[in-house]
Formats: structure tokens, C-alpha cells, sequence
């Protein structure tokens, strides 16, 4: 029974983290070109993109919202000149690569997603900007001019390569240069901070989701889905770390920021327990995924494993289940009468509901 209990344990666990850190990635054959548009500090509206094919030629285009954000979605994986326009004026331009060999797709997803570009306007021939004729010019703002532009990007992206791969150590090298080049930017901060915790490093983690957080309500476009993701993430790594008292206080500012959001913030933060073995935090965050939203089968499933985990075994060798682990499976094949784990839910109910007889007869032993 113990053994059964450790395979089943184990095997679990490795469903939590595939389930929630590996996503199925999206198909290599087309990409999406994300990015943020800023003029003098203000989100630009309506700017016109323009994409152009280094291969074929072809020109995609596209225009910014209001919060200066744009993105063209089903682009033919490859290497494209992409041209900002203002006023029908070439403002800005950059070679990138969607999704083609050497350069990973953030978020293990098939999009590209660029550095903000950020311009500030000024007289004409000042700056390093690329308008041309009479009226407004425009350069980079921040002191980042083209080349220094081109290295963040070049940072950017290798960080993103090396997180992909797997190789934290050099994606955290790559993130802390994107840092230094433009340290006003959570973004960077935010992907040191997710590199330090696939180290390990969990303190440095802390810090930097902390910098980010700072950094995003500086901005004057804060934008409410990053806010919930960042405390989210500092959760896991108060988590991982040891502080649930933290964590837990974390993940509630994130909820309260979008309650629809609760299940799966609660459940993120169980999952980060469990990496660490922290069974008895994580049974009280999938409790709270679970008021949530009681009717998502797998974190019923998560949690009588992770009750599975806290069993005691007697010295007679009597299995004494936690409180909650049958209902927890049950309540899971109510939700999926004939879902992956059924077998194995129907297993460990009968297991553990099997009253385990450890007394000995002497006279039974006698012939």
C-alpha cells in the first residue's frame, strides 16, 4: 500500500507540472508579431505597422490600439523588416524573425514579442530618428538609440532562447544585460525574476517580481492582466521559497484585482507548494481553487493525491488516510466518470476504504 501511495504520488506530480508549466505548444508553421507603441510617454493610437517579407516580399499590416499596443496574428514564420509609421513618416524600423530557427516564441506560445518602442518627438535633424521632410522628427526615447535598441532586443530574445532550453543561467545573464540597457522596463525584470526561480534562487526571484511589480505601477499604463500576473508569479516564489504566509497574501492581491481569476491563481500557488513538498499548504490552496470553482475536476484530482501524500502508516502497517482524500477522488470521477485518472481514482477509493485487518492468531498459525 505505501508503494502504491509513492508511485501514485509521484506520477501525479509530473501530470501537475506538465499540465501547468508545459503547455502544448502551438504550431511552428505560423507566428504572431506582438508589440507596444509609445510616443513621449503616451500610448500612440491608430499607428500604422507595416511588415514586410525578407523572402518573399510580401507586406502585412496593421495599426495600434489605444493603449498603443498592436499584434497580426497567422504570419508565415520567417525573417521580416517591420516599419513603424507616423503621419505616413517612417519613425522606426527593425529586422526580427518570427518564430524561425535561433529565435524561440515567448510564453511557449507562437508569438514574437518585441521590446516597447518607445519615441519622443523633437526638431527636425535632432536625435537619431529616421523621419524625413519638414514638421516633427521623432528618436527613441530613454537614451536608447537604434544600436542600443537592437542589443535589447538581441538580450531579449536570447533570454527567451535560454529559457526555452532550459539553460537559466544563461538566460538570467541575458535578462540582467536587457536590465541594464533599459532598467525602467518591468518586463525585464519580470523575466529575471521567472529565470531566477527556475534556478532556484528563490530570494532573487522575490526581488526581482517585486521590481517588476514596482516598475508596472510606475508606468502610466499600467495594464491590469500584468498586474494579476506578476503577483501570481511572486506568489509561486514565496512558495517555492518557504514564505507561504506570503505567498498566500500575494495570490489574494492578485485575486482581488479579477476574482474570476481565483481558481486559477490558487491553483498555480498549490502547484508551486507541491514542487517544493509542501503538501499541507498546498491542500489549503487547492481548497481555495476549489471554493472557486468546484466543479474543475483535475484540481479535485490534485488534491486527493496531494492528501495522499500526507498518509500516515501505522508500525502494524495500517494506512491511515487524510481527511478528505476518498470524497476529493470522488468528486473527481462524479466530474469524469470516464476521465484519464478513473481507473486510478477507483482504485485508491477502494484501497482506502478497505478496512485492514492487522491483528494475529496464534492458534491460526498452529497445525
Amino acid at each position: 500500500m505505501r508503494r502504491l501511495f509513492k508511485l501514485v504520488f509521484i506520477s501525479c506530480l509530473v501530470l501537475t507540472f506538465l499540465f501547468l508549466f508545459n503547455p502544448t505548444d502551438a504550431s511552428a508553421q505560423r507566428g504572431i508579431l506582438e508589440g507596444s507603441l509609445f510616443l513621449d510617454g503616451q500610448p500612440v493610437n491608430k499607428a500604422q505597422i507595416e511588415m514586410v517579407s525578407l523572402g518573399s516580399g510580401k507586406k502585412l499590416k496593421m495599426k495600434t490600439k489605444k493603449n498603443g499596443k498592436f499584434m497580426r496574428g497567422f504570419i508565415p514564420i520567417g525573417p521580416y523588416k517591420v516599419t513603424v509609421y507616423l503621419d505616413d513618416k517612417p519613425v522606426w524600423e527593425n529586422v526580427v524573425s518570427i518564430c524561425s530557427p535561433g529565435t524561440e516564441c515567448l510564453n511557449f506560445r507562437n508569438s514574437r514579442v518585441l521590446p516597447p518602442i518607445r519615441l519622443q518627438s523633437g526638431k527636425k535633424g535632432s536625435g537619431s530618428g529616421t523621419g524625413s521632410g519638414t514638421g516633427t522628427s521623432y528618436q527613441t526615447s530613454g537614451g536608447i538609440d537604434a544600436q542600443r535598441y537592437k542589443k535589447l532586443d538581441k538580450e531579449f530574445q536570447s533570454g527567451i532562447n535560454f529559457l526555452k532550453s532550459k539553460n537559466y543561467r544563461e538566460a538570467v545573464k541575458a535578462f540582467k544585460e536587457a536590465v541594464v540597457i533599459d532598467p525602467k522596463q518591468h518586463v525585464y525584470s519580470y523575466f529575471l525574476a521567472r529565470a531566477y526561480r527556475r534556478m532556484g534562487r528563490y530570494p532573487q526571484s522575490v526581488i526581482n517580481y517585486k521590481k517588476a511589480i514596482s516598475l508596472l505601477a510606475e508606468s502610466k499604463n499600467s495594464d491590469v492582466k500584468e498586474q494579476i500576473t506578476y503577483n501570481t508569479e511572486l506568489g509561486i516564489s514565496y512558495a517555492m521559497w518557504g514564505k507561504a504566509p506570503e505567498a498566500f497574501a500575494t495570490a489574494e492581491k492578485a485575486v482581488k484585482l479579477n476574482p474570476k481569476r481565483a481558481a486559477s491563481t490558487y491553483y498555480r500557488l498549490a502547484a508551486g507548494f507541491v514542487q517544493v513538498g509542501s503538501s499541507r499548504d498546498a491542500v489549503t490552496a487547492f481548497k481555495k481553487s476549489l471554493k472557486a470553482n468546484p466543479k474543475n475536476a483535475i484540481a479535485h484530482y490534485q488534491l486527493a493525491v496531494t492528501l495522499v501524500s500526507l498518509a500516515k502508516v501505522t508500525e502494524a502497517g495500517q494506512t491511515i488516510a487524510e481527511p478528505g482524500t476518498v470524497e476529493a477522488y470522488k468528486a473527481y470521477l462524479k466530474l469524469e466518470p470516464n476521465g484519464q485518472h478513473a481507473d486510478e481514482a477507483d482504485s485508491m477509493i477502494m484501497a482506502l476504504s478497505q478496512k485492514v485487518d492487522t491483528s494475529f492468531s496464534k492458534k491460526k498459525g498452529k497445525k
